[in-house]
């Protein structure tokens, strides 16, 4: 059944599926029911080419910056997001608050893309990635305003709905 789903291979190696296994605590019947919401939504969303969308490179230096270069010690990427110097509040009220969570989605897909990458290059085992959340020049004003809070909202539905689990830590620093 998965197969007939799926979009890209990979979303038929485990480290994908396990993902969504372990968001829904080893329950094969919620497991497979949110895996075809997640491949529906990325079918409708066009999320196998967000990569190929070269918009999201002025994003990612001009705008929103964030660092995927770097690999913690057991291998998992670092995705490190500048919260602090994202202007979340102007691009809201700029009506573009969707492209912004297209963009968070790239983000993801990038760094799922690193993990595929390293598995595949090493053979080793790595099924999540490691984030840190840069708090510096956080302003509650320009990051937490009533307009920006779907947002925020958003970023974390999708994290939840189509990337469970992908992530094995979170951590805020400067904050």
């Amino acid at each position: 059944m998965v197969k007939e789903i799926v979009h890209e291979n990979y979303q038929l190696e485990d480290y994908y599926l396990l993902r969504f296994l372990r968001a829904k605590e080893l329950n094969l019947e919620r497991t497979m029911e949110m895996f075809g919401k997640a491949m529906e939504w990325r079918k409708v969303n066009k999320i196998d080419e967000i990569l190929k969308d070269t918009e999201f490179s002025k994003w990612t230096t001009n705008r929103f910056p964030v660092t995927m270069d770097e690999k913690d010690r057991t291998g998992s990427p670092v995705l490190i997001v500048s919260v602090g110097l994202w202007d979340v509040r102007k691009i809201t009220l700029a009506g573009k608050r969707d492209h912004l969570v297209r963009y968070v989605d790239y983000l993801y897909e990038s760094v799922n893309g690193m993990i595929r990458e390293y598995r595949n290059s090493t053979g080793n085992d790595i099924t999540q990635y490691f984030q840190i959340l840069d708090m510096a020049n956080y302003n509650v004003k320009q990051h937490a305003c009533l307009a920006c809070i779907p947002f925020f909202k958003d970023m974390v539905k999708h994290y939840e709905k189509y990337y469970p689990t992908m992530a094995k830590f979170f951590v805020f620093i400067n904050s």
